[in-house]
């Protein structure tokens, strides 16, 4: 952007300098509207000092431009070439200095057309260049505030796998804690087993009337006992299925973020290009110019 902002600056500088070679053009003008003044103070000479006079005032008041030049300078080359026959017929010596100055006025005229021409054509190239640099800087400006919501959107993921991760150290304990649960309540089953098997050795040794009240209600009682153990498992289970889909949806999220993520940069590569073009564009336009202030140099 600094490089686009110098070569802006390079094509004022030359569009400076016109201006100067047109006020200097203006000068020499009038230097030679002096210069005719002081050769002869007679009617003839007092004509020609009046004509150019004129015309050097109002060159200094107005801008060259095509009205001017189709009006003015027909009009300033009639009267010199009167004035120059009345100097022929009068076998003046002037003549041929008239005929010289006309010649120059002519050859000072032209160039300033070409200079304002000239200037005109940088004006324009300026308001080109103006014109692309805000269509970039607008897309660079888009492209920061997506960058930043870009940003936020990652932050939001970061501390949302921060939790996810937590979630599952946390997941990891209980899960560690809920087993050890479990293998106690299976020797505690495995015990009741033991017991069972005794106490069905014991049956068929004994007559079941007496035994079977305990034996229902212990039986009960391990039931109870393996519900519960269920209840817990199947409550962890729910736990973890939830937990699975919280980071299902994480994991979604961050792929959608990283396939944006990817767009982003290949967009930016895209202004890049554009703008490397631009510079090389402005590269040849400024080798242009100096051509052409060579041209009117």
């Amino acid at each position: 952007m600094n490089e686009i902002h110098n070569k802006l600056k390079n094509i004022q500088d030359s569009y400076n300098d016109l201006l100067n070679e047109n006020k200097n053009l203006k000068i020499k003008i009038h230097e030679k509207s002096n210069e005719i003044y002081d050769i002869q103070n007679s009617k003839n000479i007092r004509l020609l000092y009046n004509t150019i006079s004129n015309f050097s005032t109002n060159l200094s008041n107005k801008s060259i431009d095509e009205s001017f030049i189709s009006n003015s300078v027909p009009e300033l080359v009639s009267s010199l070439r009167n004035i120059s026959i009345t100097f022929n017929k009068s076998g003046s010596i002037l003549s041929d200095v008239l005929s010289d100055l006309t010649q120059q006025f002519i050859y000072l005229l032209n160039k300033t057309k070409e200079n304002d021409q000239h200037r005109n054509k940088l004006l324009n190239e300026i308001e080109k260049l103006k014109k692309e640099l805000n269509g970039i800087t607008s897309k660079l400006e888009k492209e920061k505030n997506n960058n930043n919501e870009l940003t936020k959107t990652n932050k939001v993921i970061l501390e949302n796998m921060d939790k996810v991760t937590n979630a599952n150290k946390n997941l990891k304990e209980k899960m560690n804690n809920y087993i050890v649960q479990i293998q106690d309540k299976n020797k505690q089953i495995s015990n009741m087993n033991d017991q069972i098997n005794t106490m069905n050795k014991q049956i068929t040794r004994m007559k079941p009337d007496s035994l079977v009240g305990s034996l229902q209600k212990r039986i009960q009682e391990g039931n109870v006992k393996l519900e519960t153990i269920g209840s817990e498992y199947r409550k962890i289970e729910n736990e973890n299925n939830k937990l699975k889909i919280s980071i299902k949806s994480i994991n979604d999220q961050y792929s959608t973020v990283r396939k944006e993520n990817q767009e982003r940069s290949i967009e930016i590569s895209v202004l890049k290009e554009q703008l490397e073009k631009e510079v090389q564009n402005y590269e040849e336009l400024k080798n242009q110019q100096v051509s052409l202030l060579d041209e009117v140099k």
